[in-house]
This record gives structure tokens, C-alpha cells and sequence, in this order.
């Protein structure tokens, strides 16, 4: 048998990212000084990423963003 040796990941996650138009900058970004240390990042985007659709009569916030 070989002996074990330990591994450490690091792991970064974040949750509920919604950017407000006009601040998409301050958003996680994939080139970041965090992603780049991390071996596994992602995040839970509460936006689709479209220009078509209408909003829903009715909601006080419209959760979209554009694909750029």
C-alpha cells in the first residue's frame, strides 16, 4: 500500500448574485483575484440572461440581466 497524503480544495461559493444595472463591475468576476485562487467556484445567478420577455404586471422587481 502507498502512504496517504493530504489534499486541500478550496471551495467558493456564492449565493443570490443579482447585479443592478449600472453596477454589473461590482459582480463576482471569473478573472477576480478570489476565483483565481479558488480550485472550484461557483455562484447562484438569480437573473436570466435575456433582452426579450415582458415584465409581470404586478412584481415589484423584473430579475433579468442582459447575456453581455
Amino acid at each position: 500500500m502507498s502512504p496517504r497524503t493530504s489534499a486541500v480544495c478550496t471551495l467558493l461559493a456564492a449565493g443570490d448574485v443579482a447585479p443592478r444595472a449600472g453596477r454589473e463591475d461590482k459582480v463576482v468576476r471569473p478573472d477576480g483575484p478570489s476565483v483565481q485562487k479558488a480550485d472550484v467556484a461557483f455562484v447562484n445567478l438569480e437573473h436570466s440572461l435575456s433582452r426579450g420577455g415582458r415584465p409581470v404586471l404586478g412584481k415589484l422587481r423584473i430579475h433579468r440581466g442582459a447575456p453581455s
